[in-house]
Formats: C-alpha cells, sequence, structure tokens
C-alpha cells in the first residue's frame, strides 16, 4: 500500500488511505443508530465496503509490480505482505497470554480474555482468520491470495493478462449470484468461512485497480475534475438510497454490483479531488496517517477489543460511538508510530 516514491507522492490516493482505515475502524466499533441524514448515512455506507475498496487501492499502487514477472519481484512482494501476517497474531496471542496471568478474574472479568489455546494461532497463521485472535488478517491472506494469482496470470498470459484478469473477476460475481460461492464456503467454519467466502468477492475489486491503473484513465479523468466529482457522487447518493443492479441473496459482506460500483465511483471521485492544491501543513499531516495505514489495519482490533470489554466494562461506557473509533483510530496511529521507530526493518515492514 506504499505510494511509489519514484513518481510523484499522490495525496489523493493518500486521503483516501486516511479515510478508509478510519472507516475499518468504523466498521468494527461504530453503530450509527437512527441517525440517516446524508454525512452520517455517507459514512455507514462508505465503512461497508471500506475493506474491498483497500483491494482497489493496493492493486491499482501494485499494477506496477505486475509488469516484472521474475521471481526474485515476487519474493520481495510475498515478504512485505507475510510480514505483517505472522508478525500481529504473535503479538496479540503473547498480550493475551499475558493478560491471563496479569488480570485477576471476577464476574466481570471473565469476558474480557478468551481462552486462547495453541490451536488458534496455528489456524490464524494458517487462513489469517480466529474470531478469538486477528479476525481482521483475513484481508492480509486474500491480498497474498489474489497476488500469486495475479502474477502467474501476467506472468503466463502477457499482453493478454488485463483480459484473463476480467474474466477471472466475472467468473467471481457469477459465483456471487449464483450463491455457489456461499453454499460452498457458509457451511464452514469461522476461520475457513470468511478468509475463502470473501475471495471470490474481492477479486473484482482488484481487478478493478489493476484497470484503472493499466488504461491510466485516473489520470484523464482527471482533467475534468468537477464534472467527474458531480457525476461520481450523484451516483453513489442514489446508490447508497437505492440500488439499481440485482444484488446476490446471500454473500459474505462484499458480494454484489452495487458495491463494487459504489466502490470504484468512490475511488474515482476519491482520485480526482484536489488535495495537491491543499495547505502545506495538510498534505503533511495527510502524508504522516498515510503512512500507518497497515498499521491502523493491524492494531485497531485489539485496541477496539480492550476498549469494548475492559473500559466500557469497568466504567460503565457506552461502546460502539464515534468518539471510540476515533481514540481507537488515535492510539493505533500513535502505536504505529512508535513501532516504525525501532531501529529495525521488520519494525517497518509491519506498520507501513
Amino acid at each position: 500500500m506504499i505510494i511509489n516514491s519514484e513518481e510523484k507522492y499522490d495525496h489523493s490516493i493518500a486521503f483516501l488511505k486516511v479515510l478508509l482505515s478510519f472507516c475499518v475502524v468504523c466498521c468494527h466499533f461504530w453503530l450509527p443508530g437512527n441517525l440517516s441524514f446524508y454525512p452520517v448515512a455517507a459514512l455507514d455506507r462508505l465503512r461497508g465496503v471500506a475493506a474491498p475498496m483497500f483491494f482497489i487501492v493496493s492493486f491499482f499502487l501494485a499494477s506496477r509490480f505486475f509488469a516484472k514477472t521474475d521471481c526474485m519481484s515476487l519474493v520481495k512482494r510475498l515478504k512485505r505482505l507475510y510480514s505483517p501476517y505472522f508478525f500481529w497474531p504473535v503479538v496479540y496471542f503473547l498480550v493475551y497470554i499475558f493478560a491471563l496471568f496479569v488480570i485477576k478474574a471476577s464476574d466481570a472479568d471473565s469476558y474480557i480474555i478468551f481462552p486462547l489455546r495453541r490451536a488458534d494461532i496455528v489456524m490464524q497463521l494458517t487462513m489469517g482468520s480466529n474470531k478469538d485472535l486477528c479476525p481482521q488478517l483475513w484481508f492480509q491472506f486474500a491480498i497474498i491470495v489474489v497476488t500469486l494469482v495475479s502474477w502467474i496470470v501476467f506472468k503466463t498470459t502477457g499482453k493478454y493478462a488485463p483480459y484473463v484478469m476480467t474474466t477471472l473477476a466475472a467468473a467471481g460475481l457469477w459465483l456471487q449470484y449464483s450463491e455457489i460461492n456461499y453454499h460452498l464456503f457458509s457451511r464452514c467454519s469461522y476461520e475457513y468461512c470468511y478468509p475463502l467466502g470473501r475471495l471470490a468477492e474481492v477479486f473484482p475489486y482488484a481487478v478493478i485497480g489493476i484497470l484503472l491503473y493499466k488504461s491510466g484513465s485516473i489520470g484523464r479523468l482527471k482533467r475534468y475534475r468537477l464534472p467527474v466529482m458531480a457525476l461520481c457522487f450523484a451516483v453513489m447518493l442514489f446508490i447508497s438510497y437505492r440500488g439499481f443492479l440485482p444484488s446476490p441473496a446471500a454473500g459474505f459482506s462484499y458480494s454484489g454490483l452495487n458495491k463494487l460500483l459504489y466502490a470504484t465511483l468512490a475511488f474515482i471521485a476519491f482520485n480526482t479531488l484536489p488535495v495537491d492544491r491543499a495547505p502545506e501543513k495538510l498534505k503533511r499531516a495527510i502524508r504522516f496517517l498515510a503512512r500507518y495505514t497497515l498499521g491502523v489495519y493491524c492494531i485497531h482490533y485489539g485496541i477496539g477489543y480492550c476498549w469494548d470489554n475492559i473500559i466500557c466494562v469497568r466504567y460503565g461506557l457506552r461502546a460502539d460511538t464515534m468518539i471510540q473509533c476515533i481514540v481507537i483510530y488515535a492510539v493505533s496511529i500513535l502505536l504505529s508510530w512508535l513501532i516504525s521507530l525501532i531501529p529495525i526493518r521488520l519494525a517497518k515492514m509491519v506498520v507501513e
């Protein structure tokens, strides 16, 4: 998710990454209640596609990687992807085990820390998801699988790769609408259900990111910022209140053309925002926050879990509020920054 330093820094994408990382926090720890006026409804809708939109962003930025089909480029890419995949479950596991010894369980405390087994971390490291450890890392598992599939396609099909990828994306949509994907994985255990069930759902998002980069569409659309933004936001508003495309009867949160279209339009709209013209202090803040997008994604779940089950339980605070999400995001950024200061290369790889 790092913006290539060899090219001009894209503050529009950086701003989108910051917004999406906050939306991921809101997705897990915010309930809007009965508030339905547009700003709240828009944030509610955006948080619902924040994770798959990261596939558009990631593969838009990683498209340059697929031009290099040598094995060493793949090894470097996988090393970067696997570092947080293996690092954070171990950290969560050790922290939870430490907490089991420190916290003196009372009736209220018995819910704070789930009893963890060695099998939990094995399953987490295998499938990227365990409901008591790091369920959010299904995303990293999917990124790794889609990266491998995409690299193989680009290596074996050459100039025809975009067509093959589009065909695979269409196959993913067919699996969603035929409900084959849902029936295939819905009966699996939690650890298999979401990582595998969401592969067919997020693959089209990754392909959208690759196609937008390969076609150079974003650069051309930026010449017509105002009409493009107006059209995108108008259609997004329409989809928010009344999706006009058919949706699958069941899925794993990210299925259907309505969400795919909404996420694509949101990516285009935010890319045409003139963020590069913002004051330098604001752009510096955006660059700082965007730098730790990965750290926020990996850390926020543990911070939110502690907030819900320790702070809220002990002090009778209301959970799932916007204030809570802001605090979780801020603490995640702070911890990511502190970890990045450790003079070890791995430290930066797991938060940046």
